[in-house]
């Protein structure tokens, strides 16, 4: 049993309807694969330790990113096409994360919060030994879309 709580889609959508109007969002059966391209959001408990990760690919990293504060969707579509997200969407981006941390909590579980947001192929030694045992820990992949903005998929891994 992961000593994080691991969230479905229901519990995704529910954290986030407010702040993104006509989301929708389904479990995927299979875990998604992780791109370099995706954007990391790092949690550590209070130890500094990591502990959870939510993976956005980078469409659904953009999509967010720029839905949450009403860019156009052009914006999001310019992020996806330039193979990043701009400066101007990586403060949302950390709101987002910051966010998700709720995701791996409840009553019953250790103390963690967001450390940073990086692109899968920036990010530190230690949050890709994390990816690479994935397949030890516990986790779930999310297929979410946004009104007018597109889908693009979550993966919620711990430990």
């Amino acid at each position: 049993m992961p000593a994080f709580n691991l969230s479905k889609a229901s519990d995704f959508k529910a954290l986030y309807i407010d702040m993104f109007d006509g989301m929708s969002t389904s479990d995927v059966a299979t875990v998604s694969d992780i791109e370099d391209s995706a954007y990391v959001g790092t949690f550590v408990d209070d130890s500094a330790t990591l502990v959870a990760l939510c993976v956005l690919d980078l469409p659904l990293a953009a999509k967010m990113a720029a839905a949450i504060t009403m860019f156009p969707p052009g914006a999001a579509e310019d992020a996806v096409d330039d193979g990043h997200v701009d400066e101007g969407l990586q403060d949302n981006l950390h709101e987002i994360m910051n966010i998700c941390s709720r995701l791996y909590l409840n009553n019953n579980t250790p103390h963690l919060k967001h450390a940073k947001v990086v692109q899968v192929k920036d990010a530190a030694d230690e949050v890709k030994a994390f990816l690479e045992k994935r397949g030890d820990l516990a986790m779930n992949s999310i297929e979410v879309s946004l009104k007018k903005y597109g889908q693009g998929t979550a993966t919620l891994i711990t430990t």
